[in-house]
């Protein structure tokens, strides 16, 4: 299917944004001591662009920051994503939860590496759900 090239530059754009957080959840857990909180809020962001990469290729209009209201747009069009996109729900808080002081326990680096390895998942089976229908 042909695609206006427009519509595929603003989906691509989700895209890279997404991989830019990738990078950065990554990368920032490389510094001594390691950013934990940032990596976690940076793969939480590469997964909501992910989402919104997706749904801008399927022409669905969002208006929400929250995971879980993206993944049930996203599942509505592929229920095949449903059962991937579930476990995005609990990124949602990372926007915020350790962003700013609080009284709540640091996270731990197991926690980051494996949210980072989630969403690295999360963002590639979007993706070539997408690929794969650019090719059709």
């Amino acid at each position: 299917m042909l695609q206006d090239p427009a519509h595929v530059v603003a989906t691509q754009a989700w895209f890279i944004k997404a991989n830019d957080d990738l990078r950065e959840a990554e990368f920032v857990l490389t510094a001594s001591p390691p950013f934990i909180g940032s990596s976690l809020f940076h793969s939480g962001q590469a997964v909501e662009k992910a989402l919104k990469g997706f749904l801008t290729w399927h022409q669905i209009a969002f208006t929400t920051d929250d995971l879980e209201q993206l993944r049930k747009l996203c599942a509505e069009v592929d229920v095949s994503l449903g059962e991937v996109l579930l476990p995005v729900d609990q990124l949602t808080e990372y926007a915020w939860r350790f962003r700013y002081p609080n009284d709540l326990a640091e996270p731990e680096f197991d926690q980051a590496t494996d949210t980072l390895r989630l969403a690295a998942a999360v963002v590639g089976a979007v993706l070539a759900k997408v690929v794969a229908d650019a090719q059709r």
